[in-house]
């Protein structure tokens, strides 16, 4: 007997046969190709739940279309949804990271295209064991609230080396662990050039005399060494 249609969707009318059944056409599965705030452009990401769609596009923007309607297909019951972002002409943030001698040696960029990458702030310092030849990255995201930037998300990635060569080389373990930037080590560029501190050299030898005017009870010294300090002496 034919199947009236009640409602939109699709419809399966089943006779005797001796031929495998039917198996109906899944109606929680979508696919979403628009604008979004950020996330890959032209290749489709699938995603299972809108904090997903979230993280990895942005989640509602006020000038698309898009983060509505997938909020309104998983609210509804979608359990699974692929999502194709389209920005055509977009670029990805980025800035050059030079070492102490004014080298220009890394680049680190937003991870994908889109004007979100415009709220990176990237820091960088040796507090490390080693710290003339690694060095900690932290890439924090900024988002505007109640008429203030204030930090969102952050990524610390420590004890970074700039040789290809180490388990601990900045390209993989930024590729590996980040969310928010890229980072690429420029070309041609030699580990020992790339090291953010400079080694010393150690000397010795006499100072000139104190000051005659210095009190017998003075119990430090201050010490001015190639313009940086002063140090203490005890």
């Amino acid at each position: 007997m034919p199947t009236s249609p009640t409602y939109p969707g699709v419809y399966i009318e089943e006779v005797p046969s001796g031929v495998r059944t039917i198996t109906g056409v899944s109606t929680s599965v979508a696919a979403f190709v628009g604008y979004t705030p950020r996330g890959p452009v032209d290749k489709a990401v699938k995603v299972f739940d809108f904090g997903t769609f979230e993280r990895e596009f942005g989640g509602i923007a006020s000038n698309s279309e898009t983060g509505y309607a997938v909020q309104q297909f998983f609210l509804n019951g979608g359990a699974e949804a692929w999502i194709v972002r389209v920005a055509s002409g977009a670029a990805r943030a980025s800035i050059t990271l030079g070492n102490a001698t004014g080298v220009k040696v890394l680049t680190v960029a937003a991870l994908s295209e889109g004007v979100w990458g415009n709220n990176l702030r990237i820091d960088v310092d040796y507090d490390t064991a080693s710290p003339t030849s690694t060095f900690n990255l932290t890439a924090t995201e900024l988002a505007l609230q109640n008429g203030t930037l204030v930090p969102v998300r952050t990524e610390v990635h420590r004890n970074l080396s700039m040789d290809s060569s180490s388990p601990s080389y900045v390209e993989g373990v930024v590729k590996a662990a980040s969310k928010l930037i890229t980072a690429t080590r420029h070309a041609g560029v030699t580990p020992a050039v790339l090291n953010g501190l400079a080694g010393g050299t150690s000397l010795s030898g006499d100072l000139d005399p104190l000051p005659a005017g210095l009190g017998a009870d003075a119990r430090f010294v201050s010490v001015t060494v190639n313009g940086d300090g002063p140090y203490e002496v005890a």
